[in-house]
């Protein structure tokens, strides 16, 4: 969210900002915001539909294809991994075979089961044996599925993955994340560690009757439709003044000790603004809150840069991300019982 829109409309005209203001009041004819989402939404509900429509994984069936039923269209790859397999947008879908004993269906079946597809650019929907498990709408959640008991079967499993790829940006299943299915009992440590001693996983599972499944490694996939990138969204949330009024001003009589404030992002580009934007803020939020003191106590965090975790890709106002935290700097130094946390 853009820092504009935590700022209340006056105290962005005391600063001049009247490119600001003017969305501001163009946003206050209701009829224009209504109209205006209306359009967005019909031309994102057209790009699903069509979707639906000229996918050929729902036209044949592919949610319950049995691995062994899989025909020439169905190509081999690895996950985790970046896949470019449709040039813009569409449907790829991903299924993989997976084997169980007879004790490891028991196990499966007297315990919570929980399937984990670490993370997906940028949307999926899981099936297991033609199965519905879970489905989640954009890009940065975990998917961490429940299984129900009586979907595995002993012998040979199918797991399917309909991901869909809404622009450009290959599709992705993050590379530090865990791909299982396993036992509630069994401990699935982290993939990636930062500073912290790894686990001994053998110690913690040693008492456990539990069973895990690696999911990672050899899968097939198939395109079920290519088409244009989705449709962009309007987010009203993020013009200016919007978060000020719907989300804290009916907070400002509650008693608060002091803010943290986290943000940056979406005004990278437009470092040379952000200064007096912050500074002005901080004074706002210090007069508002009722019962705060009247220099209440504001951190600033410092963001260290930002980009999606491809290797070798880059945001593109990367560059500017020095410049923006200079700028929060020279804010806090130039006012009272601020701090910043770099």
């Amino acid at each position: 969210s853009p820092i504009v829109s935590w700022m209340d409309y006056e105290s962005l005209s005391e600063l001049g900002k009247k490119e600001y203001t003017a969305r501001t009041d163009k946003w206050r004819n209701s009829k224009l915001v209504e109209s205006t989402g209306k359009k967005f939404m019909d031309a994102i509900n057209v790009w699903y539909k069509k979707l639906s429509d000229k996918d050929a994984g729902i036209k044949k069936g592919w949610d319950k294809l049995d691995y062994k039923d899989l025909g020439s269209e169905w190509k081999t790859f690895n996950i985790p991994g970046d896949f470019t397999l449709v040039k813009k947008a569409g449907i790829v879908w991903f299924k993989k075979e997976f084997e169980l004993t007879k004790e490891q269906l028991k196990a499966f079946n007297s315990k919570k089961t929980n399937l984990w597809m670490g993370s997906i650019v940028d949307a999926d929907k899981t099936y297991i044996n033609g199965v519905f498990c879970g489905e989640t709408p954009y890009c940065y959640p975990p998917r961490r599925y429940p299984v129900e008991k009586g979907v595995l079967k002993e012998g040979k499993n199918t797991i399917t993955v309909r991901v869909q790829k809404n622009s450009e940006n290959p599709i992705r299943f993050y590379e530090e994340k865990p791909y299982f299915i396993f036992t509630d009992d069994v401990y699935i440590p982290p993939v990636a560690y930062r500073n912290v001693e790894k686990p001994d996983c053998k110690k913690l599972n040693a008492k456990t009757s539990g069973v895990k499944i690696d999911l990672s490694g050899e899968w097939k996939y198939a395109v079920g439709v290519e088409c244009e990138k989705c449709p962009p969204q309007m987010f009203f949330e993020w013009e200016p003044t919007a978060l000020y009024n719907t989300m804290l001003a009916p907070c400002l009589n509650h008693a608060v000790r002091g803010a943290i404030w986290y943000q940056g992002e979406s005004n990278a580009g437009l470092y040379f603004e952000y200064k007096d934007l912050l500074c002005k803020m901080i004074e706002l939020w210090r007069t508002k809150f009722k019962y705060a003191a009247p220099n209440m106590p504001f951190i600033v965090l410092q963001l260290p840069g930002w980009n999606d975790g491809r290797k070798n890709v880059v945001s593109p106002d990367v560059g500017c991300w020095p410049q923006r935290r200079q700028a929060q700097a020279e804010a806090v130094y130039s006012m009272e019982n601020t701090g910043l946390a770099v």
